[in-house]
């Protein structure tokens, strides 16, 4: 994969990142892991992706990593409530938010927030921005990432295929894939499941799993 090098991986492991203010220090966990890297293949799938090596490449690394960081970990009020009213206006019950919050990314959150954010007033950002902060990171990154996904969305839509079923094959890819994803159903219905693994294993998948549990 063209971002996830054996670099990407030891950061998104947490091995080259030390704890953000407010943040606890120890590894990240495997779901968190594998959420970062199943958005980052996901983005790379769409051919949205700087070339390897630049610091644009770094930088989609670092807001993908740091703001999952954020919706997970932050107890500030500003991030807790942009991200409930951007996911019940979507919505996606408490029991995804909780998930969120557990496991890490999926598409449908960041879809939820993009939609969202475009309607937060200046002084809702403000309050954001501040949040933010206390992990190293600023309103406009997370307008980049956004930005990121739509670009993806559009691709795929492009192409027609589903930013969502895209992701969900990649998280299964990834290490951590225990937890609750969404996935496709008939008809376009979507629902929680748990993938605990199926067969058809790639080279890819193995070489990228290989590197984040260090063997």
């Amino acid at each position: 994969m063209q971002v996830l090098s054996i670099l990407t991986i030891a950061i998104c492991a947490g091995f080259l990142t030390g704890p953000a203010q407010g943040q606890m220090p120890g590894r990240t966990p495997s779901t968190a892991v594998g959420a970062s890297m199943a958005l980052l293949a996901t983005l790379q799938d769409a051919d949205v992706l700087p070339p390897e090596g630049t610091p644009e490449a770094n930088r989609v690394i670092q807001v993908v990593i740091q703001f999952q960081s954020v919706f997970m970990k932050s107890s500030d009020r500003a991030v807790s409530e942009f991200l409930d009213h951007a996911l019940t206006k979507e919505g996606i019950d408490q029991q995804q938010i909780d998930d969120l919050r557990r496991y890490g990314w999926s598409s449908q959150t960041l879809e939820a927030m993009s939609s969202y954010y475009g309607t937060l007033p200046g002084n809702e950002r403000f309050r954001l921005d501040e949040a933010f902060s206390s992990f190293n990171m600023h309103i406009r990154d997370f307008e980049y990432l956004l930005k990121l996904f739509d670009s993806a969305q559009a691709s795929f839509h492009q192409r027609g295929q589903d930013i969502h079923r895209v992701f969900t094959q990649r998280r299964r890819e990834m290490p951590g894939s225990g937890g609750p994803h969404r996935k496709e159903r008939p008809h376009g219905d979507q629902g929680l499941y748990s993938d605990q693994g199926q067969g058809g294993t790639d080279k890819r998948r193995l070489a990228i799993s290989s590197e984040a549990h260090g063997s």
